[in-house]
């Protein structure tokens, strides 16, 4: 059902995605580079990524340039840029904007496969729990990874900005009604640039195998 991931984002986002991963891209030869000693699967999603992004920055108006690494291994986005990348087994999307308008942006793209219940003290707060066990026994699981795709996104949206390494239970995700916008809640406190009680807003879709969440 692609485009997918436009439906989370304002129009003067540009996102672009790709399903399912071709097995050859053409990398600049400084991307390429980094890929010395990856191995295929690392290969392909790291070339899919670089190779829509730089798509995705062009019909901004950026020049094709290749998109190295900064810190962490996230890509180092030219000045007056933000993005951010995500990809499963067989997807990858690419969310780009400029800055500013733009702070940041957080995308984060899953397989649709229920979380193990062992699993779910590590990922949710107390609040996030007594949700969960409020909800239909059969699709609690379902609902956890789309809160684990939501703090990966709110993760990846405050990480170039505060150079901080957030744990899923440092965020709080509470729901709109129909389930598909959210609030997200910045506990932790000292976070440089997102003081506790910080909220992010963003959206999530579950469709074609995938959970997909989105912040700006």
């Amino acid at each position: 059902m692609l485009p997918f991931s436009a439906q989370l984002f304002p129009g003067d986002v540009v996102c672009v995605e790709v399903s399912p991963l071709p097995e050859e891209w053409t990398l600049h030869p400084l991307e390429a580079a980094v890929l010395a000693r990856a191995n295929v699967t690392r290969r392909r999603e790291f070339a899919a990524g670089r190779t829509l992004a730089r798509r995705a920055l062009r019909e901004l108006g950026f020049p094709d340039a290749p998109l190295l690494a900064g810190p962490e291994r996230a890509p180092a986005w030219p000045a007056g840029a933000v993005g951010s990348i995500s990809h499963t087994a067989d997807y990858c999307v690419v969310v780009v904007a400029r800055n500013p308008p733009y702070r940041s942006l957080g995308v984060d793209a899953e397989p649709d496969t229920p979380l193990e219940a062992e699993l779910w003290p590590q990922i949710c707060t107390p609040t996030e729990l007594e949700w969960l066990a409020a909800q239909p026994a059969a699709r609690r699981g379902l609902l956890c990874h789309v809160l684990f795709a939501i703090k990966e996104s709110v993760y990846k949206y405050q990480a170039p900005i505060s150079g901080t390494m957030l744990e899923f239970r440092d965020v709080e995700v509470e729901f709109d009604g129909a389930a598909s916008g959210f609030r997200a809640v910045i506990l932790r406190p000292g976070v440089p640039g997102f003081p506790a009680g910080t909220v992010v807003l963003g959206r999530t879709r579950i469709a074609d195998g995938l959970i997909l969440a989105g912040v700006h």
